[in-house]
Parts: C-alpha cells; sequence; structure tokens
C-alpha cells in the first residue's frame, strides 16, 4: 500500500481548522517537517500547493499538540513525530475504506477481520506510548543529572593550599596571643605588687 497515495486530501485550511493553530504556524511546521530527509515528501497540485493526505493530517497535528501542550520546540516537535512515523501508518492502514474483497465479505467475515485490524492497531499504539514515555522519563533523569554535575564545583589544588595556609596562619596568631599573656614578666611583676598592697 502506498500511503502517499491516498483517497482524501487535506489543505492548509483544513489543518487550521482542526487544530487552531494560525497558518503562519502550520506553513512554518510543514516547511521544517519537510526539511527531515526521514519524512516522505508532500504531494502538491498543479498550482504547487500542498496536498496533505491522512499521514501527513496525523503527523502535524500531533507536532501542533507537541509545541501546545508539551511545550517542545517546533523542530523537537519535528524529530519526534518522524519517530513516530510507523506508528501513524499503522493508523491510517486501520482507517483506510475496505478493500473490494472485504466489501463482498462484509456480510460474513469483513467487519470481523476489520475490527480485528482496528484492536491491533490500538494495542500497538498503546504499547509505543509507553515505550515513549519511559524514554521521555529517562531522558529527564539524565538531563537533571547533567546540569547536577555542571552546577558542582570541584575544589582546585590551589584552593586547597590556599585554605590550608589561611588555617596556619590564623593557628600562629592564637598561639602568638596566648604566648603574650602568660609569658610577659611585666605583667606578673604588676601582679605581684597589687597583690602585696592588698595584703
Amino acid at each position: 500500500m502506498d500511503i502517499h497515495n491516498p483517497k482524501k486530501y487535506y489543505q492548509t485550511s483544513n489543518l487550521i481548522e482542526e487544530t487552531g493553530a494560525s497558518e503562519h504556524s502550520i506553513r512554518r511546521y510543514v516547511r521544517i517537517l519537510e526539511e527531515n530527509e526521514n519524512y516522505p515528501e508532500i504531494e502538491r497540485d498543479n498550482r504547487q500547493n500542498r496536498l496533505f493526505n491522512e499521514l501527513d493530517r496525523m503527523t502535524i497535528v500531533e507536532m501542533v499538540r507537541l509545541v501546545k501542550e508539551e511545550k517542545k520546540g517546533v523542530q523537537e516537535a519535528s524529530e519526534a513525530v518522524v519517530l513516530r512515523l510507523n506508528e501513524f501508518k499503522i493508523l491510517v492502514e486501520a482507517q483506510e475504506t475496505p478493500s473490494e474483497d472485504i466489501k463482498m465479505n462484509e456480510g460474513t467475515n469483513g467487519s470481523y477481520e476489520q475490527n480485528e485490524r482496528l484492536e491491533y492497531a490500538i494495542e500497538l499504539l498503546e504499547h509505543l506510548s509507553k515505550n515513549q514515555k519511559e524514554l521521555d522519563e529517562r531522558l529527564k533523569k539524565i538531563e537533571a543529572h547533567q546540569l547536577m554535575i555542571e552546577n558542582t564545583v570541584i575544589p582546585s589544588e590551589a584552593d586547597n593550599d590556599s585554605v590550608e595556609e589561611a588555617s596556619g596562619d590564623n593557628e600562629d596568631e592564637i598561639i602568638e596571643n596566648n604566648t603574650g599573656i602568660s609569658n610577659s614578666p611585666q605583667e606578673h611583676k604588676k601582679t605581684g605588687v597589687k597583690g602585696n598592697l592588698k595584703l
């Protein structure tokens, strides 16, 4: 199945209406998305107007959500949705109009098969969503740890030497002061005289 050859196309105005984003924002998101070499080329009509298929619509809507709700940058949102292209393709396949064979057998097992595909797609999306959340949490922990390392100041050897010298100087001053008070002969003499006068 060719994802980029759908039966239905959307215009910029449709995306604006669905997302609530401005025309300028939508065009900016699309331009950045097109610059990503891993994203399929968006089709254009004879007048070079972009024709968005279901895959494009899902991708751009998710980009807008990431920017608005999760406060991601447009470039970061673009990279995030490209990583989830397989997830979006599964949704597109699940939503496709049933083939002629399925239509012919709709009275028997056609509806059942389509429901099975939808259930499988939902289960897979839930699994992918869970993995994405776990990756986001791990990334946040790594970023927090990196920030903590960057903010930790490790004292250099020169700083340690300065601290030790300052500590040594303070100890010398204390010893000198104590020695001056206890060993001054003049102060001893004065003390002795005062003692005799009292007697």
